[in-house]
């Protein structure tokens, strides 16, 4: 709740607070979880080497509970994969592609709806990013964006059959994000605008920053300078009030 409201800094101390309490119960689930927990409220702060220290502990606790799951699925499974696209390589690309097509045969298995809607989500963006960086790894860059946008349309789909508002802005903004690579300009802003919409009424801060970078890449794409610099400077704002961190190296924040 205080990610989604954009307090990253109290979310990183309550996640170690849980990590302490969950240690002390003495329940494995609870112990893995409190430490993706954390290892998201790390991220966003732009703490990465900790953050995937604490990820890769979960995973390998939990393993060694189930070892059937050998891999975090569900949120936490797209929070790591998150994670590690961070970095982007052509060998990280793969990595990403691989641990989501097998995480989302076990939501397929367990039906689970928001695991099988993220896991979709970030193979979207993955191929997606894939397909943007100028490498000469087949598939070639058009079949990337084919596969990009079936996954994206497959994840907006999935998290609105899920009913949650905090997780559909994410799809939202991805798809906005591939149509802007599409110059699909109308679509985009479609997406845009509901993503705006729904966390403007949430207030759930740091979906807003990523939408005014997004919006400001938008209005860049499509000539409206002014408009673009309005909307980066908002997202300066929101990264410098809530501690957003993991966006403060973006080029448009640097620059504003």
């Amino acid at each position: 709740m205080l990610l989604t409201l954009g307090d990253v800094k109290e979310a990183v101390t309550a996640a170690r607070q849980s990590v302490t309490y969950a240690d002390k119960s003495g329940d494995e689930f609870w112990k893995e979880a409190a430490r993706t927990t954390l290892a998201d409220a790390l991220h966003q702060s732009d703490e990465i080497d900790e953050a995937e220290q604490w990820f890769r502990e979960a995973e390998e606790m939990q393993k060694n509970r189930r070892p059937e799951f050998p891999l975090l699925y569900s949120l936490a499974g797209y929070q790591f994969c998150d994670l590690l696209l961070e970095n982007y390589t052509p060998e990280t690309i793969r990595e990403v592609i691989s641990r989501a097509d097998i995480t989302m045969e076990i939501s397929k298995e367990e039906d689970w709806l928001l695991g099988k809607a993220l896991d979709k989500l970030i193979l979207g963006r993955a191929w997606m990013m894939w397909a943007v960086k100028d490498t000469p790894n087949e598939p070639p860059p058009g079949d990337r964006f084919s596969r990009a946008l079936n996954y994206l349309t497959q994840a907006v789909e999935g998290l609105r059959k899920y009913g949650s508002k905090q997780h559909l802005p994410r799809g939202l903004l991805a798809r906005a994000e591939y149509y802007r690579h599409m110059k699909e300009y109308a679509l985009a802003l479609d997406d845009l605008s509901e993503a705006r919409d729904i966390a403007e009424l949430g207030e759930m801060k740091l979906h807003l920053c990523d939408y005014h970078l997004e919006a400001g890449r938008l209005c860049h794409a499509q000539g409206k300078m002014e408009e673009a610099a309005e909307h980066f400077q908002a997202a300066k704002a929101i990264v410098e009030e809530t501690g957003y961190f993991r966006r403060k190296e973006e080029k448009e924040i640097k620059n504003y």
